[in-house]
């Protein structure tokens, strides 16, 4: 038995997924009831500086929201009422600062954990801004795009590159981690034969995968973004609902703004020997733009099919889809993305060289 298996990964084959399983739900009522949100604060950093990234947003137990700003290697803090904080950590080699960023989450026991690929470590801090030490060391690189799960635990994605006989393979793991750089278990797993022609496909697949997990040791996975299908599997690993919806529709992409993903792309991809080019991105929005778990543990699905006006779906522990939340008011700048924690709703505007705001979301 292969290391792969004896981890239980659950791989998947995207064209074959067993939606009429036990596990499937059935197609929701469209008449669901609306619910309404309202923006009820904007988040200012403490120089009242330009926020230039997000990296994560997350949230503690006290209701007190995180961002990981990897520009400047720092956690901003806010309290629940939106206020500003604190900033946390700082660029640096040495003990407790960090070089080059890979992921942020706040743990289930209210610790802050950073994977630096600099130090090869995965760094805590408590709330207060204390530097607690560095747990976990990684060999070769650090898990990135991570989220808390349980108490301790968090999910993470590892690229690894394998020389065979067929040549070059990557494979894309999500693992679930606790206290050592070895994977409890792997709920989600893709792989690619390299090659110059090719290349591209990896990073076009990579950006249409989404994922979060809960405080209650479940695991959410939208394998393709252009579609509205989410896994959700248990902590092995156990499928217990696909989620699902077939009666949205894409939106189409202006030429602008593939004109601008493109450039944005190639740019970034720049310093990577393993792109040779191709790179296209997607002509429509995805049909989901994020995933979040609320502090009732109902999945919020940000949906893609309104964009840019802001719409949720929020589905229930037992996979029974409960509302539809949109966004009555409409700021001046587009909102890129929904952050949905035990916290509350956080949302950021896209970047137009100007900077990015925050905005605290909720009820009236």
């Amino acid at each position: 038995m292969s290391g792969m298996q004896k981890l239980g990964c659950v791989l998947f084959a995207l064209s074959a997924l067993p939606v009429g399983c036990g596990g499937a739900a059935p197609e929701p009522d469209v008449s669901t009831p609306t619910d309404t949100l309202r923006i009820l604060d904007t988040l200012t950093v403490a120089d009242a500086g330009m926020i230039l990234d997000v990296g994560s947003i997350c949230y503690d137990s006290e209701g007190n929201t995180y961002f990981f700003d990897r520009v400047q290697s720092r956690i901003e803090k806010f309290d629940s009422h939106g206020a500003y904080v604190r900033s946390i950590g700082r660029r640096g080699e040495g003990p407790g600062e960090i070089s080059v960023p890979g992921g942020f989450t706040v743990l289930g026991n209210d610790r802050l954990l950073v994977n630096d690929n600099g130090s090869m470590t995965s760094l805590l801090f408590s709330t207060e801004g204390d530097y607690l030490g560095a747990p976990i060391s990684w060999r070769s690189s650090v898990p990135w795009d991570i989220h808390a799960m349980g108490d301790s635990s968090f999910v993470g994605t590892m690229l690894n590159v394998e020389n065979g006989e067929n040549g070059v393979s990557i494979s894309f793991d999500v693992n679930r981690y606790t206290a050592s750089s070895e994977p409890e278990v792997c709920y989600f797993s893709k792989e690619w034969n390299w090659s110059p022609e090719t290349s591209h496909l990896l990073y076009e697949d990579i950006e249409r995968i989404l994922y979060t997990a809960s405080p209650d040791n479940r695991f959410f996975i939208a394998p393709d973004a252009g579609e509205y299908l989410v896994q959700v599997y248990d902590s092995e690993g156990s499928l217990l609902h696909l989620l699902q919806r077939s009666d949205l529709q894409r939106v189409p992409k202006p030429d602008s703004i593939i004109d601008f993903e493109r450039e944005a792309f190639e740019r970034r991809a720049a310093q990577d020997q393993g792109y040779t080019g191709g790179y296209s991105p997607d002509e429509y929005y995805p049909l989901i733009r994020s995933l979040g778990v609320d502090a009732q543990g109902n999945l919020w699905v940000q949906r893609g099919d309104s964009h840019p006006r802001v719409t949720f779906d929020v589905w229930a522990p037992d996979g029974g889809l409960l509302k539809s939340v949109v966004l009555a008011d409409t700021p001046e700048e587009v909102i890129e993305k929904c952050t949905v924690g035990s916290g509350g709703i956080t949302a950021f505007t896209e970047d137009t060289g100007d900077g990015m705001v925050l905005f605290s979301l909720g009820y009236d």
